[in-house]
């Protein structure tokens, strides 16, 4: 365990991280942030909880100027986080969810399996408000709710702590819509044994306008559920790979090019990457694959997993960030060791015979002992070579890549690392990341929060 900094050493982390940042803003709150989250270009929301009054503060503060710009102003420790509007409630807040084009906000607590909507300080006034508390039909005291808004329909949010009380909210009637069934519910307590469930999950997304993807806790199994017949399982994609705790998270805004040709809508690509407490990382694409697209090993570990946090950058489906191993932020280029994510694709010499059996019309054979993918030549026309019909994985795509097993996962390294948590606290070596996000609306930037009351704001410098 790394020991606390001396005062020189803190001065040596500004001097040098002004060649590692575009910008960097640090902010210092009473009490620990436990989760934040963009509310638009200009503000976020962040909740802290308070161990002797045993209250959480809801904040929602305005992102500083200099931020909102593309400007390179160099390393700044300036306190310029500015309060809009506060709240507070009487259980810690773990999980935030915006609701899009609107001044409300969803969270859960840590007592119960609920979701609250909270309604943002208006113009009459700076304080935020509790609006309605959503009940789950299958009450549960063990674990809070994981929760995400639906971005393809309006008024719609989930929320659940397991498999067995995954629940539909309306957020316009502030009603139930659905719930997992009777059946389902009891059968997961059955499997369970002494009335326990089965599978804690650790996260929730929509996939699209009827289907939520959620990551199983303890077995890393992504789980694909329809709205549309009553959620039930639609997809199931184990991990074979047991571990203590597994999260997940979700390539948004993204589609899947096939060379020049995209008539993809954005948000489609479904690009899943899954992070276990001993470091090893999974990609998949949902709409096609039964297994693993790419398996690595990011060399990080931790006994206790509570705090994962795997982001995807806006608009990449390869650049993603990691936390909750130690009091560290690591960035990193799923592409930089795959070129078989950067080729673009001759599809206008595919036979139509392979399109018809393949989404993608591609045909893809894999060579397990050398770990590596092949084309089957016998399909192609004569003017195709292997080098030319590979995958493209960019950000402006709209067919899926092939789902190939990588029997050996390769070593990623970082691109970047955000130390600041840690590295800028003088009495405790032990500081842990509790929640890192990025921001849709302003490239690169990050923001993150650390267990000792920090809140860092920066852009790295990739170059």
């Amino acid at each position: 365990m790394a020991a606390p900094m001396e005062s020189q050493d803190s001065d040596d982390f500004f001097y040098s991280s002004m060649k590692l940042y575009k910008t960097l803003h640090m902010f210092e709150l009473q009490n620990p942030p436990q989760t934040l989250q963009p509310v638009d270009e200009n503000c976020i929301c962040v909740t802290t909880f308070d161990e002797f009054t045993r209250q959480s503060e809801i904040l929602e503060l305005s992102i500083p100027e200099k931020l909102l710009h593309d400007k390179e102003d160099g390393l700044c420790n300036d306190r310029d986080f500015k309060v809009i509007s506060g709240g507070f409630h009487g259980d810690r807040i773990t999980a935030l969810c915006h609701i899009p084009d609107t001044r409300y906000i969803l969270s859960n607590e840590q007592s119960s399996n609920t979701m609250i909507l909270w309604r943002l300080g208006q113009e009459t006034g700076d304080v935020i408000n509790e609006d309605f508390t959503f009940r789950n039909p299958h009450p549960y005291r063990q674990r809070p709710s994981d929760i995400a808004v639906n971005h393809y329909k309006e008024n719609e949010a989930v929320f659940g702590s397991r498999l067995a009380d995954i629940t539909i909210a309306d957020l316009e009637t502030q009603s139930i819509s659905l719930a997992m069934s009777k059946e389902g519910y009891i059968q997961d307590q059955k499997l369970g044994g002494h009335g326990e469930p089965v599978e804690y999950i650790s996260g929730l997304e929509f996939l699209s306008n009827s289907t939520i993807a959620t990551c199983c806790l303890a077995t890393g199994n992504i789980v694909v559920l329809d709205t549309r017949d009553k959620l039930k399982i639609k997809q199931t994609i184990n991990s074979n790979i047991s571990n203590k705790y597994w999260a997940f998270g979700v390539s948004r805004n993204c589609t899947i090019t096939s060379g020049s040709h995209s008539n993809g809508n954005p948000g489609d690509a479904n690009i899943i990457a899954r992070i276990a407490n001993n470091g090893k990382l999974l990609l998949n694409d949902l709409r096609y694959c039964s297994s693993d697209v790419d398996s690595f090993e990011t060399g990080l570990n931790t006994e206790w997993g509570d705090l994962l946090n795997i982001k995807f950058k806006p608009g990449s489906l390869h650049t993603i960030s990691l936390s909750g191993f130690d009091g560290n932020i690591y960035i990193y280029d799923m592409n930089q060791s795959n070129d078989r994510l950067n080729t673009q694709i001759n599809k206008s010499a595919i036979p139509d015979r392979i399109k018809d059996t393949h989404p993608s019309g591609i045909a893809i054979r894999t060579d397990q002992s050398e770990s590596k993918l092949e084309l089957d030549q016998s399909d192609l026309s004569s003017d195709v070579t292997t080098d030319q019909l590979v995958l493209s994985l960019n950000a402006t795509t709209d067919q899926s890549y092939s789902s190939t097993k990588v029997k050996s996962p390769r070593r990623l390294r970082s691109k970047f690392k955000h130390e600041g948590h840690w590295m800028c606290n003088e009495e405790d070596d032990c500081v842990k990341v509790l929640h890192q996000t990025w921001h849709s609306a302003h490239n690169d930037l990050v923001f993150s929060c650390g267990s000792d009351g920090s809140l860092h704001a920066w852009k790295p410098d990739f170059h």
